[in-house]
């Protein structure tokens, strides 16, 4: 990732009662458009406890300006958030990712904070899988609906940090200004860089006469650290007395890697897992007790037969099908452009849906024209020669078929004529829609309208942005149902 991609770095002194003009602007957007940010942090800036303090800030901040803040500690390895705010770190984001918790469980209102503490969790069995789990889109999705924002605290060398920074596709770096370069390197390209905060220089300390003497840097990460907070808390994880110097050459490298994890105490067992357990003893008990009764029928007893099960009924006509993937044709600058062609496309291929929807690349809007609603790659490959040979498309690509999984529901119309003026209602107001068909049983309503079609949460945050612009709320679904025909 070049430099060029994201402003100047921006000091942040902790003991001002303002922030850096781009993290207030941040804090103004709507909520749908930032459901989740990464608070990536570099190994210098955690080292004297200065990023945890200014995440617990920013959260403060920006619950203070109406946001619903959703604090998560993600330094796995060595949690410090929870101790930050005086908290335990029991159930967490870890056991939101392995046993389904929900996030209302597992946060904690941090007292005078104004937001809520997801901690790590006092057992992470991986974290590169942690990180890399499916489930975190549902998650980003949730908050996005709720007009929540996941904040994210985690170190820049984490395992799995790049796999969550694509589905997250924002971040903001707590970094000293020589780290700035090797972290945004280690990014995905999907993920923005919205800005990037150090603390001042004067509040920087210095290193140790030790570290000078030997001619080397500081040590890194939470290792040897003497916050007040690290040494009030767990003083006992000190391998040597403060102000005295380590015997070890290495000790980043040599520190265990669970340093302040609870060492005497044993894995939970999840509630989940409980209620799986009594439903097993249960069946076996029932099993069992048919089992031994079975026997003690006389010789001379009839045993009436079971009853035929009734066979299931034919199954009705399915009105929602998943649609997951779209076909792209062409890309716009200009919204005006990118409006006159759908027109013309929807004229040209009456029984194909065609559709806008706008992305942002590098602080610039796109106008992505989207074609069609397929169920599989299949479909949306045979679409996407038919626009081909029609003429609509320059050539066939692999690319142009792109996973479209998500859309902004806008509401179930009972006809057709209903759906149509609503589109026209919305695009009054700068936002393009587009018409699905719910027909047959189990719909609330004949006709779906929907904005846009996006891999995840992150590319829809443009469309988000018009949406709560125009006064409506955006609520992110899968995309499912027909094309009107």
């Amino acid at each position: 990732m070049s430099p060029s991609t994201w402003s100047a770095t921006s000091p942040l002194d902790l003991d001002a009662d303002t922030f850096p003009p781009a993290l207030e602007a941040l804090f103004a957007r709507p909520a749908a458009t930032v459901p989740a940010v990464l608070l990536v942090v570099s190994p210098g800036a955690r080292r004297d406890g200065w990023a945890s303090r200014a995440a617990v800030a920013i959260a403060g901040g920006w619950s203070a300006r109406g946001g619903d803040i959703l604090l998560t500690d993600l330094s796995l390895d060595d949690p410090e958030l929870h101790g930050r705010v005086g908290l335990d770190n029991d159930e967490g984001i870890a056991d939101v990712i392995e046993f389904g918790l929900s996030l209302g469980r597992v946060a904690k209102d941090v007292p005078s904070g104004g937001f809520r503490l997801i901690s790590a969790g006092a057992y992470v069995p991986d974290t590169a899988w942690l990180l890399s789990d499916p489930a975190w889109e549902r998650l980003i999705v949730q908050c996005a609906g709720a007009g929540r924002t996941l904040l994210l605290y985690a170190p820049s060398d984490l395992a799995g940090i790049d796999a969550l920074a694509r589905r997250v596709g924002k971040a903001i770096l707590l970094s000293g200004s020589t780290e700035v370069e090797s972290i945004a390197a280690g990014l995905p390209a999907a993920c923005s860089i919205l800005l990037v905060l150090e603390a001042p220089v004067a509040l920087v300390p210095a290193p140790t006469d030790a570290g000078l003497e030997a001619g080397g840097d500081p040590p890194l990460g939470g290792q040897g650290l003497e916050s007040a907070i690290d040494l009030a808390s767990d003083p006992e994880t000190a391998t040597t007395a403060p102000g005295e110097p380590s015997d070890d050459p290495d000790p980043v490298l040599m520190e265990p890697v669970f340093i302040r994890r609870e060492p005497t105490r044993r894995r939970r067992i999840s509630p989940v897992l409980w209620v799986l357990l009594l439903a097993a003893l249960a069946a076996a008990g029932w099993f069992g007790a048919a089992t031994y009764l079975k026997p003690r029928l006389a010789d001379g007893d009839a045993v009436e037969p079971a009853p035929s099960r009734p066979a299931p009924p034919a199954p009705g006509p399915i009105a929602e099908v998943p649609l997951p993937y779209s076909v792209a044709v062409e890309t716009h600058p200009h919204f005006g452009t990118a409006l006159e062609r759908v027109a013309a496309l929807r004229a040209a291929e009456p029984g194909i849906a065609f559709f806008i929807a706008p992305v942002q690349v590098d602080g610039v809007v796109y106008h992505h024209v989207l074609a069609g609603l397929a169920q599989d790659t299949a479909v949306a490959g045979a679409l996407m020669r038919h626009l081909v040979e029609g003429g609509h498309k320059t050539e066939p690509d692999s690319w142009a078929i792109r996973p479209t999984a998500w859309a902004y529901h806008l509401g179930d119309f009972r006809s057709l004529a209903e759906a149509e003026a609503r589109e026209e209602e919305l695009l009054a107001k700068g936002v393009p829609s587009y018409i699905v068909d719910l027909s047959g049983e189990g719909g609330a309503g004949n006709f779906r309208l929907y904005a846009g079609a996006y891999e995840g949460p992150a590319q829809g945050e443009v469309m988000a942005r018009l949406l709560a612009e125009a006064g409506e709320e955006p609520r992110l679904i899968r995309r499912t149902g027909r094309p009107v025909e």
